[in-house]
């Protein structure tokens, strides 16, 4: 029994762990049966990506499988590559730049990244 409230602890404890970095935790199978995903992720999905588009049709594809965009810092981050894209895809025309990054981030439908460019305009 204590080693079962032991292991129990540890599961949740690590499950926490992955759920703060926006991963996804898998449960382990029996021979026969399936893993099933869980609420929290446990590998980064390193495809995810936002197209960042320029008014002349020109686009810059932003990867963000590396942030965890529920916290501040993630938010930012994604918001430094979408401005970054977008004023490389613009080649530096701020009117361009401006709307590239705004259909970017509308796109993307994270709260945080949404709450951050708001502020800053």
């Amino acid at each position: 029994m204590f080693t079962k409230s032991i292991t129990v602890k540890a599961a949740i404890v690590v499950v926490a762990a992955f759920a703060a970095h926006g991963l996804t935790a898998v449960s382990a199978s029996t021979p026969g049966q399936s893993a099933s995903p869980r609420s929290a992720p446990l590998i980064p999905d390193a495809d995810q990506r936002v197209p960042v588009q320029a008014t002349d049709g020109a686009v810059v594809t932003v990867r963000f499988g590396d942030l965890d965009l529920t916290g501040a810092e993630g938010a930012r981050a994604m918001l430094r590559r979408i401005d970054n894209a977008a004023r490389q895809v613009c080649a530096g025309e701020a009117p361009c730049a401006r709307q590239a990054a705004a259909t970017a981030i509308a796109s993307l439908s994270s709260p945080q990244v949404a709450v951050l460019a708001s502020a800053r305009d």
